[in-house]
């Protein structure tokens, strides 16, 4: 199963009686009178060429979301029904998670973003002049809270393999060796 995370991942056609196609369109609900299916490979790390889908949906709450999805995979012009056509490559990030349904837990695109999306920006930052005010506001404040001190971060690559079932994925630091021998022959782990 794909772990639960956040990928680089590419629209992935799926082959069908009628061809390859990007996009599948079907009925949906009544919150959400029509689906969308977009298979999705994954580009890199332990995980690279493995498949997944995303399912969207065009109801009210979803409809403006689900075409923000589309866009960001590469589709362009304004006739949804054209996005098989086309044959968008460009990356995105897919945050996969877990969903448990009548007993079975499966992953599931939770989210379609822009690659490099992850870093929020803001559309109309604070004007220079605006955060010297909000700076002067606080300054006395802030000379009455002690400055932290503290090891610096270090950053270390990520590792190829996925972690293992205690959770360990090559860059923590294990365990010191349980150097102390059983004492009798029922502590042998045989």
């Amino acid at each position: 199963m794909l772990p639960a995370g956040t990928y680089a991942a590419v629209v992935a056609p799926v082959d069908t009686d009628h061809g390859p196609v990007s996009i599948q369109w079907g009925p949906g609900t009544a919150k959400s009178p029509f689906v969308a299916a977009v298979s999705f490979e994954i580009l890199n790390g332990p995980q690279a060429g493995q498949r997944i889908t995303a399912f969207l949906y065009f109801g009210d709450n979803s409809v403006e979301r689900s075409m923000e999805s589309l866009r960001y995979c590469g589709f362009t012009g304004d006739d949804i029904d054209k996005f098989a056509d086309q044959h968008p490559e460009i990356e995105v990030q897919i945050v996969v998670e877990h969903e448990t349904y009548e007993g079975k837990t499966r992953p599931k695109v939770k989210w379609i973003n822009k690659a490099g999306g992850g870093a929020f920006t803001f559309d109309a930052p604070l004007a220079p002049n605006d955060l010297r005010r909000f700076s002067a506001q606080f300054k006395s404040k802030l000379k009455s809270i002690p400055a932290v001190t503290g090891k610096k971060a270090e950053r270390q690559a990520p590792t190829a393999a996925p972690p293992d079932d205690n959770g360990w994925n090559g860059n923590d630091t294990l365990p010191p060796p349980n150097n102390n021998p059983p004492t009798t022959d029922d502590d042998v782990p045989f």
